[in-house]
Order: C-alpha cells, then structure tokens, then sequence
C-alpha cells in the first residue's frame, strides 16, 4: 500500500505538529515547545513535507535537549536543517523566480554556444575538408 501526501500549507503544517505534541503527551505546552517564529523555519526548511517536517521536529527536539533549552528556537531549525542539508533548498527567496529563469537561459545558451562551436572544431572542420576534396574514408 503506497501513500502519496501533498506537501502541507503553513496553518496545516501548524496544526499537525501541534496535534502530533498532543498525541505526545504535550497538551497545552505545545505552543511553547514549538514557538510560532520556529513553526515558520519548519514549514520553510520542510517546504511542508510531513516527513521532512517529522525529521525537522525530531532532530530539534534532540538537539534542543542536549543544549538544555526549554523551547526550539528557529536558529536551532536552522541548525538541524544545516545538517539535513535543507538550508540550500531554500537560500533564494520566493520573489527570486524570475533570476532563475533568467540564469537557466544563460545556462542554456552557453551549452547550446558550445555544442555550436564544438560542430565547427578542428575535427569538424577536418570533416569537412575531406567532404569537398572528394576523398571517401570509412
């Protein structure tokens, strides 16, 4: 049996992990545990992902107990998040969709300037010399 789950928009994303505190045994304490500021880096760094939500929640909750604090902290996400490798998923910000499109088509132009320039290289130009003198070579 195969699941496949939409990532969660940042109100859902706030509710399941409250209701995954409650289920925990944290009652009325999960707003402290997980401040709304730390909601926010979760559903950033998760991109809303439950399991990547999950693994951000978990690992904070480590890493939180092992520096003694009494809350997680966005700086703490960010940390785990660093670890994770998830921090470069989400260095550019939204509004910088359009710098992308625009450095892919560069991306793209340059590879087609070198597939372009690879047609006429040396051997492609010897190719050509051998076509117009008339000889045949196998």
């Amino acid at each position: 049996l195969r699941c496949h789950l939409e990532p969660l928009g940042l109100e859902e994303l706030r509710r399941y992990i409250h209701r995954r505190l409650e289920l925990a045994g944290a009652n009325s304490h999960a707003t402290i545990i997980f401040p709304e500021s730390t909601i926010d880096a979760i559903h950033r760094f998760s991109q809303g992902i439950p399991r990547l939500a999950n693994t951000l929640c978990e690992n904070s909750l480590v890493a939180a107990y092992g520096q003694q604090a009494k809350n997680i902290t966005p700086e703490i996400i960010q940390e785990v998040a660093a670890d994770l490798r998830l921090n470069h998923a989400v260095t550019e910000s939204p509004g910088s969709s359009a710098s992308k499109i625009e450095q892919r088509k560069k991306i793209l132009m340059e590879l087609y300037r070198l597939i372009e320039e690879f047609a006429r290289s040396p051997r492609g130009a010897f190719d050509e010399m051998k076509s117009e003198s008339g000889v045949k070579t196998k």
